[in-house]
């Protein structure tokens, strides 16, 4: 049996995110809808990146440039100061609607990233991740 193509996987209704969005407020969002990465526009609405709670961590962790006694006030002023560009996931691979979900199970096997943008022309039409292939395939009787 043919296994569909990731149209009838992927998540459609995507919470996006500005190049120019301050990660303060993607760690808002992510929070607020429970999940953990989000697809990054450009200006123009198209497809610049892909941003996730973990790069946001790995920032967040690292970025401790000040060692005094008012380090967490500066550092956080830091941190405020950055936007979702500096510190997404650019050149991410990206998958056609058509495309089997076979090829992004191989793609996720293959690589450490967990969202795979699914791009229609120059349009995102939608995101897939593991675990709507677990969903799908838990959902098949």
């Amino acid at each position: 049996m043919p296994l569909p193509p990731c149209r009838d996987v992927m998540t459609r209704n995507l919470k996006c995110v500005p190049e120019y969005e301050q990660l303060s407020t993607v760690v808002k969002l992510f929070e607020e809808n429970g999940f953990h990465h989000a697809p990054v526009l450009n200006k123009d609405g198209h497809l610049s990146g892909i941003i996730s709670l973990t790069d946001i961590d790995k920032i967040r962790m690292s970025a401790s440039i000040f060692k005094n006694e008012t380090q967490e006030e500066y550092n956080e002023a830091l941190f405020e100061s950055l936007f979702a560009k500096a510190v997404m996931t650019r050149n991410v691979v990206q998958l056609h609607p058509s495309e089997s979900i076979e090829h992004a199970h191989r793609i996720f096997k293959e690589n450490k990233f967990r969202a795979i943008p699914i791009v229609e022309g120059d349009q995102l039409v939608g995101l897939i991740t593991p675990l709507d292939l677990l969903d799908y395939f838990f959902n098949q009787n």
